[in-house]
């Protein structure tokens, strides 16, 4: 079936803290030995949610989450949700929307791979399906991962521990980051690549309010419709948050961008990344000077860290006069095409085409050289020469001063949840 950071939300006080009354409830109706402990018979599918909440001031969706999704007879719902203060808890949301603790966890550390191993193991084993799909909550930083763990010094879930863990528990069908930004990545498609058909994210800002009704009609399509093709699943989603979005006039879902992208044809995507970057390494003067003369044009995102490739590649194209780049820039822009099966764009993010690539250009951000270091695991870096591109082109021109891109998320989520 399988092709087998810090973040900061800032919302008030009074918007975040959950009445006692509330908290009191699940503490004692969580009393595993009481649970669904023992394997259920096989479904249609299982949705997982890995509701990392464990970070500064942190809106945890679970309550808004168990609200529109229930188990049914296709399906299986369950929660491990990890909150800034409190320890880890598996639920499972029956077809009346009541959660059920299952398991008692004490402290995680949702930025490791030992913990999304773990919990995707755990379902696989006591609540079996034909297909599974996981919805990450937390932030996001491209590249770098997402799901970041207050109480763990902020680790963070890096592209390599969720590969390895998705691998080593065999894969699933559909990843959704529903709330991380910036995780509509060229480098973390290619990353779980072989764990996953559908890969779901936002090349700019995202949210819970983005996605927190969408789940109701998530959760009714893979109920009547248990069949539907990983590809279609993928377009309805994105169709949903369309949907669901649109109606809210906010200003800050302007920067909307969502999109689905079939993991099978991002290898094709990575050879004509690979002949573009071989052919700037090999121009590199006249490269470096053209880049610089329509970056400025290029829809970018996270405030100059990453840029919209296709973009990229069209500005390019429209301005390039040497036949052998301007096959390379088409390649991209096809093949590009060809993955991106949705996508949904506000109104400021008209040019977003669905999957971002690391170029950092700003005041804020420079080459971070963990991009392309070979212990980091990134497996883009390590199959394509586009970080040594960006590691000369950042030593011939200096940008700005280093600083992590996690940095952003401390605006960057503001008004993005749902209010209460």
């Amino acid at each position: 079936m399988y092709k087998k950071v810090k973040g900061l939300t800032i919302i008030r006080l009074a918007k975040i803290v959950v009445p006692l009354v509330f908290i009191t409830f699940f503490i004692t109706t969580c009393n595993p030995s009481q649970s669904q402990n023992s394997p259920v018979d096989q479904k249609k599918w299982t949705f997982l949610f890995y509701d990392d909440a464990d970070f500064n001031r942190a809106y945890d969706p679970f309550k808004d989450f168990k609200k529109y999704m229930c188990s049914s007879e296709n399906l299986n719902v369950l929660i491990l949700r990890d909150q800034e203060f409190g320890p880890a808890k598996i639920w499972y949301v029956d077809k009346d929307h009541n959660p059920i603790c299952l398991k008692e966890l004490g402290e995680i550390n949702m930025g490791d791979y030992q913990s999304l191993y773990d919990f995707v193991d755990y379902s696989k084993e006591n609540y079996p399906a034909e297909r599974y799909i996981i919805s990450f909550y937390n932030h996001g930083g491209a590249w770098q991962g997402a799901c970041i763990d207050k109480a763990s010094d902020n680790d963070i879930l890096t592209m390599d521990e969720m590969q390895r863990a998705l691998t080593d528990t065999g894969g699933v069908d559909i990843v959704c980051f529903s709330a991380p930004c910036l995780m509509g990545a060229l480098e973390s498609v290619y990353e779980l690549r072989n764990c996953t058909d559908i890969y779901i994210g936002s090349e700019e800002g995202s949210g819970y309010i983005i996605w927190h009704r969408a789940m109701e009609q998530i959760c009714e399509t893979l109920n009547q419709n248990p069949d539907i093709t990983s590809i279609k699943l993928g377009e309805e989603i994105i169709g949903i948050i369309n949907q669901n979005t649109m109606p809210l006039q906010s200003k800050d879902l302007n920067i909307l961008t969502m999109s689905a992208v079939r993991t099978d044809r991002i290898n094709e995507v990575i050879q004509a990344v690979e002949e573009l970057s071989l052919y700037y390494l090999s121009h590199f003067d006249a490269s470096c000077s053209f880049i610089q003369s329509v970056y400025n044009n290029v829809l970018v995102f996270g405030k100059g860290f990453s840029m919209d490739l296709y973009d990229f590649a069209e500005i390019c194209h429209d301005v390039e006069t040497d036949p052998a780049v301007l096959s390379k820039l088409e390649l991209v822009m096809e093949s590009l095409s060809d993955a991106v099966i949705a996508k949904c764009n506000g109104s400021t993010t008209a040019n977003a085409h669905g999957l971002s690539i690391y170029f950092p250009n700003s005041p804020s951000y420079s080459y971070d050289p963990k991009y392309g270091d070979s212990d980091y695991g990134l497996d883009f870096s390590a199959d394509t020469h586009w970080d040594e591109f960006l590691d000369a082109y950042f030593s011939t021109f200096s940008v700005g001063k280093n600083q992590e891109v996690v940095d952003h998320f401390i605006h960057a989520s503001d008004g993005l949840f749902p209010p209460k």
